[in-house]
């Protein structure tokens, strides 16, 4: 627990510390619009919904044993990045996946927009579940998860395969999915410029 507080309040510092905002690369064309497969919820208006989805950042791999292991000081870097990139992005909800890793990427994200984080279980067969849907409706939603698990929310949103899972290498790729008032859904997948870069 002293651990967690510990980098918890790293990731705070280095957040104050960082002030240039980063642009994204563009990496993916937009796709045809196809329809969704949910309806509007049950007495709710017509509202667009967004949802933005990461993995999260580099883990400490040291030992081989852990599998709930915390992030390095680059994986709190790039924490802050993406902190710095949501910033303007008018986020309502963020969701993470019970991990230390997923949670500490979300922390600087949830600090500057004021949020909670709240957890969702990634081993389920379904992560976008009605259920889900229904939850997440006419926002702008955050989404931290994992190389398997984010192509694969894509893809369930989507309702066909066409995302595959990212290369372990891969930290900075986000994928952007819009559902219309009309339920069309716009997918796109960009890559985020890396924490160290000089801005544009």
């Amino acid at each position: 627990m002293k651990k967690l507080i510990l980098l918890f309040a790293i990731t705070i510092v280095s957040l104050s510390c960082q002030k240039e905002k980063k642009e994204e690369k563009k990496e993916s064309k937009v796709d045809k619009e196809v329809n969704f497969a949910f309806d509007v919820p049950k007495n709710r208006t017509k509202k667009e919904t967004v949802y933005y989805i990461i993995r999260h950042a580099e883990k400490d791999t040291k030992d081989p044993e852990d599998k709930d292991p915390f992030l390095t000081e680059k994986g709190i870097e790039r924490a802050n990045h993406w902190a710095t990139y949501f910033e303007d992005k008018e986020i309502a909800q963020i969701f993470s996946s019970e991990y230390k890793r997923t949670t500490q990427t979300a922390i600087p994200t949830a600090s500057i927009q004021q949020l909670n984080i709240q957890n969702y279980d990634s081993n389920n067969e379904r992560i976008f579940s009605n259920g889900f849907w229904h939850k997440t409706y006419g926002k702008i939603n955050l989404i931290v998860g994992h190389s398997n698990t984010n192509p694969r929310i894509a893809n369930e949103i989507l309702g066909f395969s066409k995302y595959e899972d990212l290369d372990e290498s891969e930290h900075n790729q986000v994928f952007k999915i819009v559902i219309t008032k009309d339920l069309k859904v716009k997918d796109s997948l960009y890559t985020q410029s890396e924490p160290n870069d000089n801005p544009a």
